[in-house]
């Protein structure tokens, strides 16, 4: 019967873990352990379960949060600090350093100026101090003069004001832009190119199939359907007493008799 691997491997190993001397060379078919042979051990049942990271201890398998604090400094790649910031600077010349405190300051180099422009000790200057040369300083008068004006611009050179008159205009003397003038033509193109579509409707309505239809009636022996437009007319029954006498008389025995007389027994036919 095959052997389990929790009885194979008490049988392989030692108290101490080690791989008994007696077992080193088992009989095991192919000469070999496979890896199905040998059980999965937890990390608690290891020898050295746990581990130190810069002397925090953990189990194997968990994490350790670090900060610099526990991280030993390296020889090359030391921390920063401000004192080794502070030292590691220098100045030359007029500019003064002190590394304790990390204060650079600036000292003008020793030989006071002994005058500027003519003037000693404390010296203020403005442009009244400074002789005019190639650069001109400004004056109302220069100003005035560097400017002109043209056209429908007037100009005052004495007195620098500047003054515009419009000249008189009309469409005549201004050049048509984006917004065209006014043409005959163009009107024309325009409307023939419109229909009723580029109008809108106001008070004058437009003809519709439905508002004409709506518009009309009829009576007597009309009829008529709004909805379909259909007028009908149906013929009441006739006689000559439902019909007003015209130029075409109606017979009567008076007018008969009266045609009778007038014509004269001369003309009667008795035959």
């Amino acid at each position: 019967m095959a052997k389990s691997k929790g009885r194979l491997l008490a049988e392989l190993l030692a108290s101490d873990g080690k791989v008994k001397e007696s077992k080193s060379a088992l009989d095991i078919a192919g000469g070999k352990l496979a890896p199905d042979d040998i059980p999965v051990l937890p990390n608690s049942k290891l020898q050295n379960s746990s581990i130190s990271i810069a002397g925090h201890s953990t189990s194997l398998g968990e994490s350790v949060s670090l900060n610099t604090g526990d991280i030993t400094e390296h020889t090359n790649y030391k921390y920063y600090t401000e004192g080794r910031v502070r030292s590691a600077i220098s100045a030359t010349g007029d500019i003064v350093y002190n590394s304790t405190t990390g204060v650079i300051s600036f000292s003008q180099a020793a030989g006071a100026v002994i005058s500027v422009n003519g003037t000693t000790g404390s010296v203020v200057l403005d442009t009244g101090d400074v002789a005019e040369n190639g650069n001109l300083y400004h004056t109302t008068a220069r100003a005035r003069a560097a400017i002109s004006a043209t056209g429908s611009l007037s100009y005052n050179s004495t007195t620098g004001v500047i003054s515009f008159t419009m000249p008189a205009q009309n469409t005549g003397a201004i050049t048509e832009g984006s917004n065209l003038y006014y043409t005959n033509a163009r009107a024309d193109a325009r409307i023939a190119a419109a229909d009723t579509g580029d109008l809108s409707e106001g008070s004058n309505l437009y003809h519709t199939t439905a508002r004409a239809r709506a518009a009309i009636s009829a009576t007597g022996s009309l009829a008529y359907n709004s909805t379909t437009g259909v007028i009908s007319f149906t013929m009441p029954a006739q006689n000559t007493s439902n019909i007003t006498e015209g130029t075409n008389k109606y017979y009567t025995d008076a007018r008969a008799d009266a045609r009778i007389v007038n014509a004269g027994s001369a003309n009667w036919n008795t035959a």
